[in-house]
């Protein structure tokens, strides 16, 4: 009788525990779905408030994925504002935890973003490296919206440091890649560079 009254509180309990983490996932996945929107609109400074939230709610359940998403995004926020302290800081962070963690597809991400950094400080042979090692990760992931973004970069940066046959190179290897992904955007986009 008395193990059967503990199996209840056990199960009660964990019931509890279910539902707190299922209500936090969708509170921290809200606030992800609204900062994007806030950043796809400009709204930076929302976007920061939310992602600050959703950053406490990472950390209080100790998930670092979270949190590594969460540092990313900031550091976006960062680099359109041009804040490259800020940046700096929170791509520190989020290389850290998606490091250990082996988060490849956080990794490209950060590897390009760092590449549009060092560009932006003309810093280029740097820049380079950084586009190459997301260029690398992205083929071995066969992520192919990713590689036509760093091609993409990867052509501003050869059209800034003058050698336009790179450039072209690099511009074409993109518009190929987003007609493949049907990215419209991405293919406008390719033909204003080309």
């Amino acid at each position: 009788m008395f193990s059967r009254r503990l199996l209840k509180i056990f199960c009660l309990l964990l019931f509890i525990v279910q539902n707190s983490y299922a209500q936090n996932t969708s509170t921290f996945d809200n606030l992800l779905t609204s900062a994007n929107n806030n950043i796809n609109s400009g709204s930076y400074n929302q976007a920061t408030l939310q992602l600050k939230d959703a950053l406490k709610q990472s950390e209080i359940a100790k998930n670092r994925k979270n949190e590594a998403h969460v540092y990313d995004l900031l550091a976006e926020i960062s680099i359109k504002k041009r804040e490259f302290k800020e940046f700096k800081t929170y791509d520190a962070f989020a290389t850290q935890i998606a490091t250990q963690l082996k988060d490849t597809a956080l990794l490209i991400s950060l590897n390009n973003r760092k590449g549009i950094y060092y560009m932006e400080e003309g810093q280029n042979e740097l820049a380079a490296q950084q586009y190459n090692t997301a260029l690398n990760l992205s083929i071995a992931k066969k992520e192919t919206k990713k590689i036509a973004e760093i091609y993409s970069n990867l052509g501003s940066l050869f059209l800034a440091m003058g050698d336009k046959d790179k450039a072209i190179n690099n511009f074409f290897n993109a518009l190929k890649l987003h007609e493949l992904n049907d990215n419209k955007r991405g293919v406008g986009e390719t033909y204003s560079n080309i």
